[in-house]
């Protein structure tokens, strides 16, 4: 609905991670989902009947007011009701610090500026309790849409750009799909590992794994060599 991609109906290995994680923690916990959507993470969680305090965050009053009704509609015996945060990372949310066991961020930090990664960075590491943890995802250059991309990203990275994968005329530069140019953002800022890595060690974060995401189940004109997407598992100290 607003312009910033598609949302996907199969979880990569980093998303199962985090449900995984959520679903094994024993005591009453606080997660967070941001950048949502429609919320499909929330309602896996939801849909497993656990008691789990959930925040769920998305620019966009549509994506959630769609979640809500859908929520409404699952038979869930413990009756689970998400906390709405509408508002973009990073200055448009807020919590308090040392408030959620584990936060996701998946596709989230791809449209925003090296500074405003930064930022995000920084308030999500205050918002984790001790010991929580991030997980995200987030796109790499190695797709099929940005293959002109690629030896420009590789040549900025070996000269030593500290953010190689920022795109800003991401809509005009590329060639796209029709059937998806209505949601294709101008901007985009793609990822590899070392630059992921990288950006969380220097906000504070400690950095458990990180790799490329092989996401076979993508559609041909997107997927590309087995990299399209990066993973990272981090927590606060």
């Amino acid at each position: 609905m607003n312009q910033y991609g598609l949302m996907t109906k199969i979880f990569d290995i980093y998303t199962k991670k985090f449900i995984k994680y959520t679903l094994s923690l024993e005591s009453e916990i606080h997660v967070a989902e941001l950048g949502a959507a429609y919320g499909a993470v929330t309602q896996e969680i939801i849909r497993h009947n656990k008691k789990v305090k959930i925040t769920v965050n998305d620019l966009d009053k549509r994506h959630l007011t769609v979640l809500q009704k859908k929520i409404k509609n699952q038979n869930n015996s413990i009756q689970i009701k998400p906390k709405i945060v509408i508002g973009r990372l990073p200055d448009g949310i807020n919590f308090a610090e040392n408030t959620f066991d584990a936060i996701l961020a998946a596709r989230v930090m791809q449209y925003l500026l090296p500074r405003d990664l930064i930022k995000a960075l920084k308030k999500i590491r205050l918002w984790l309790k001790p010991k929580g943890k991030l997980f995200l995802v987030t796109k790499t250059p190695y797709i099929k849409m940005l293959s002109t991309f690629i030896t420009t990203y590789e040549r900025r990275k070996s000269r030593g750009d500290r953010w190689p994968g920022v795109i800003k005329d991401f809509n005009q530069r590329f060639n796209h799909d029709i059937s998806i140019s209505h949601i294709v953002p101008k901007f985009i800022h793609v990822f590899d590992p070392d630059i992921l890595k990288r950006a969380c060690i220097e906000c504070g974060l400690i950095i458990e794994e990180c790799s490329f995401i092989n996401r076979k189940d993508l559609p041909l004109d997107i997927r590309l060599t087995g990299k399209e997407e990066v993973g990272l598992i981090a927590h606060k100290e």
